[in-house]
């Protein structure tokens, strides 16, 4: 599962997590749940926790890296399968676990062509509201974790607190940063692509 896809400031982070029989009933009474129930606070939690469990791998893409590759892939799913499927390949190295669920955010040969690409043959299952199983919604905690650690690091390095979300609170926040900074210090901690970047970026009111 993936975090900070719908955030115009922070990574884009994908995690993968593998669980046998026994995990599978730690997690569930670890409390393991959709992340998207939690707050910040009990994301960081679980997560350690998780971690404690389960072997997971996370794909976090910074800023910078996302705005310079996200042009080659040209829309927002072909990189989150990409992601996925590198993820995913991770933890196929570690584990041998051929058996795969995700949750479906696009059209299923998006992630299928993503995954046939690095040569990988699994039982792959996609599956909208993916989080109902827990291992998925272990990932999906372990994604937002990542996110929120992500975010963090660059509001320490910008020296300024980025919002999550992308509201009007975000763009007055990145209208200041950008006032501060420029374009070039903007594009080390937030996404181009979105229209808040053009919101942020524009002189008009």
């Amino acid at each position: 599962d993936e975090a900070g896809k719908g955030d115009f400031f922070g990574p884009l982070c994908v995690a993968s997590l593998y669980a046998d029989e026994e995990q599978i009933k730690e997690l569930l009474a670890l409390g393991v749940k959709d992340s998207k129930t939690m707050n910040d606070t009990k994301i960081k939690e679980l997560a350690r926790g998780i971690k404690k469990i389960c072997q997971s791998h996370t794909v976090m893409i910074n800023p910078e890296k996302y705005n310079e590759i996200y042009p080659k892939f040209r829309n927002l799913n072909s990189l989150l399968a990409w992601g996925h499927a590198t993820a995913i390949e991770q933890l196929v190295a570690k584990t041998g676990c051929k058996d795969v669920i995700i949750d479906q955010f696009a059209n299923e040969s998006v992630v299928e062509n993503a995954v046939s690409r690095k040569e990988l043959k699994l039982n792959l299952i996609q599956r909208t509201k993916g989080e109902s199983d827990v291992v998925v919604a272990a990932a999906s905690i372990i994604a937002r974790d990542s996110f929120l650690f992500g975010l963090e690091k660059l509001s320490q390095m910008i020296n300024s607190s980025l919002p999550k979300g992308a509201s009007a609170q975000v763009v007055a926040a990145g209208r200041k940063l950008f006032q501060r900074v420029g374009e070039a210090g903007l594009a080390r901690v937030a996404k181009r692509h979105f229209k808040t970047w053009n919101q942020v970026c524009s002189t008009e009111d």
